[in-house]
C-alpha cells in the first residue's frame, strides 16, 4: 500500500470525507492507539480493463495531541509499514506507539516481529525509518545500503540454534 494512500486513511481517521475508505471494526488498545480493520476501493487500469478491487488490512491509527498523526499497516510477521504526517515526523511518536502498544498487542498472536525497511519504499526517510525501528527495539538482522532488515521477539522467546 502506498503512503499517499495510508495518509488518506489518517486523514479518514480524523473525520475527512472519503467513500473509498471504511474504517470497520476499531478496538482501543492505548490511550493513543487504536487497532482498526480498514477497507479501502481502488480502481485498477490493466489490459483488460478497469476494475474496482476492495482491500481489507489491520491497521494501527496513532493519535498525538488529541489527532490522528501515524498509522502502521500489518502485513503480518513478515512486515510492518508505517507513515507518519508529515507534519509531526522526528518527534518519536512512532517508536513510542511500537514499544508501549503496537509491538505488545502484535505479541498476543505471534512470537516475533520483522520490518524491511528499503530506500525504494521509504526514499528520503530511510535513515528515518530505520531509526524508528531501532528505537523500538528492534535488532538488524541483514543490511545492504539499499535495504534493512530488522527483527524483534516477543519477550521470553529464545531465538532456536542451528
Amino acid at each position: 500500500m502506498s503512503d499517499e494512500l495510508i495518509l488518506s486513511i489518517i486523514d479518514r481517521s480524523n473525520g475527512t470525507a472519503n467513500s473509498a475508505i471504511v474504517l470497520r471494526s476499531q478496538e482501543a488498545i492505548a490511550p493513543d492507539v487504536v487497532f482498526a480493520e480498514v477497507e479501502v476501493r481502488q480502481l485498477l487500469t490493466s489490459y483488460s480493463g478497469t476494475a474496482e478491487y476492495t482491500s481489507s488490512d489491520d491497521f494501527y491509527l496513532i493519535r498525538y495531541a488529541g489527532k490522528y498523526v501515524a498509522a502502521i499497516q500489518d502485513a503480518g510477521a513478515g512486515d510492518l509499514h508505517w507513515v507518519v504526517a508529515p507534519d509531526f515526523r522526528g518527534k518519536g511518536i512512532l517508536a513510542a506507539a511500537l514499544q508501549k502498544a503496537v509491538l505488545p498487542h502484535l505479541f498476543l498472536n505471534r512470537d516475533w516481529q520483522q520490518v524491511t525497511v528499503s530506500r525504494g519504499v521509504a526514499g528520503d526517510f530511510f535513515e528515518d525509518s530505520k531509526r524508528v525501528a531501532q528505537k523500538a527495539g528492534f535488532l538488524e538482522v541483514s543490511s545492504t545500503p539499499y535495504e534493512s532488515i530488522y527483527k524483534i521477539r516477543k519477550p521470553g522467546i529464545q531465538s532456536q540454534a542451528g
